[in-house]
């Protein structure tokens, strides 16, 4: 990742700038298939907690470096404002080599798992590309990143072409990223309380209903609620999908493939969003039939949040209460 930031600021031709942006992108996707496998490890008895402390730093550091990225750019310039956040980077690699010489290889520190049937009784032989689970939580995971990445891209023109002004079509995506530490926050509480994933995954994925059908139809002066709902179906979503690859498995090394496909498959769904939501309103000159499409892919990730909320293993097996049941 730092490698990738430094040679993207370094190197303004597009050709360079692109291998840059892969090479970053590609190490992103790396380290957060391995986040799960790496709490479940090296903390079994705080999956929930440290999970939620991933997801909220995460969501943090995007929100603030998106917006100072630009006011920085015309201070210093482009490079400089892209650049600098290397140092960031630097210092996780720092920090990561100094914990790996304090606690040493994870190859020696067992299975990290508090489920009382070990390794080396869990059948080795699930294959997470044909477990019911690991399409379920794909699937629930791709949808999620699908509405993400959409209102990511184009939530602002959408309120443009509905009337507000500039200011405030950027205000509703200020509402929209700034919603989820708050949900992380309180869906952290709610689950130490003894809230359900069941519960978790179904209200996540019908406040995301609402929120969308809200921007689509209606009253113009709620879109703050609309945006803001949005943002905390989306997080609460991520959140609980990070959190059930390490909760629906017995050991880091079936966390990290379980977390390795959903994710890929789930992506590979995202990718359809912007460019699907785009193409369309290219030729409709509208967002009507975007939104209506998203409304009724939303409607189905319920379904799919029914589905991953059961106390159900990867394996098959159910799940016991630590685990989620």
């Amino acid at each position: 990742i730092t490698l990738g930031i430094v040679f993207r600021s370094m190197w303004a031709s597009w050709l360079p700038f692109l291998f840059a942006t892969l090479l970053f992108s590609l190490a992103i996707g790396f380290t957060n298939t391995l986040a799960a496998p790496v709490i479940k490890q090296r903390t079994p008895e705080h999956i929930a907690l440290m999970t939620s402390i991933y997801s909220l730093t995460m969501t943090l550091f995007a929100g603030s470096v998106a917006g100072v990225v630009y006011p920085l750019a015309t201070h210093v310039g482009w490079q400089w404002s892209l650049g600098i956040w290397a140092i960031v980077g630097m210092i996780a690699v720092a920090v990561w080599v100094w914990l790996r010489m304090r606690l040493g290889s994870s190859h020696y520190i067992g299975n990290g798992s508090s489920n009382p049937i070990t390794e080396t009784a869990t059948p080795k032989t699930v294959s997470v590309w044909t477990a019911p689970l690991a399409w379920q939580l794909a699937i629930f995971m791709g949808l999620q990143s699908l509405l993400f990445y959409t209102m990511v891209s184009f939530l602002p023109s959408i309120w443009l072409d509905k009337g507000l002004t500039p200011v405030q079509a950027g205000h509703m995506a200020t509402i929209y990223f700034w919603m989820a530490p708050v949900t992380i926050v309180a869906m952290t509480w709610l689950i130490k309380r003894g809230m359900t994933t069941s519960i978790i995954a179904i209200g996540s994925s019908l406040v995301n209903v609402i929120g969308v059908a809200g921007i689509a139809y209606a009253p113009l002066p709620m879109a703050w609620l609309w945006s803001g709902l949005i943002g905390v179906g989306c997080a609460g979503i991520f959140t609980l999908c990070i959190l059930l690859f390490s909760l629906r498995t017995d050991t880091p090394n079936e966390a990290s493939r379980l977390s390795g496909m959903a994710q890929t498959v789930g992506y590979v769904i995202a990718f359809f969003g912007p460019l699907g939501a785009g193409w369309l309103h290219d030729h409709q000159h509208s967002w009507e039939l975007p939104l209506l499409i998203m409304i009724g892919l939303m409607v189905i990730n319920v379904i799919f949040g029914w589905l991953v909320g059961k106390p159900v293993m990867l394996d098959g097996r159910e799940a016991g209460r630590s685990y989620g049941g």
